[in-house]
C-alpha cells in the first residue's frame, strides 16, 4: 500500500492469516475484519476459501 492508504478488510466466508513484517500474524474468520494502516507490509495466505469485501481510503 502507499504511504497515504489504509484498509479496512472484512471477512464475509473462509479463512486467513496475515503475517506482519515483524514476525507477527493474525488469523481471521468469517464476521471479523483487520485494518491495515498505511505503508503497512506483509504477506497474506488463504486457508480456507475467502470471500471478502475491503475498502481502500487515502
Amino acid at each position: 500500500m502507499g504511504a497515504s492508504e489504509r484498509e479496512l478488510f472484512t471477512v464475509l466466508a473462509g479463512r486467513c492469516r496475515v503475517h506482519d513484517a515483524q514476525g507477527g500474524y493474525e488469523e481471521v474468520g468469517a464476521g471479523e475484519g483487520l485494518y491495515f494502516p498505511s505503508c503497512f507490509a506483509g504477506e497474506f495466505k488463504v486457508l480456507e476459501h475467502l470471500t471478502n469485501t475491503y475498502m481502500i481510503t487515502e
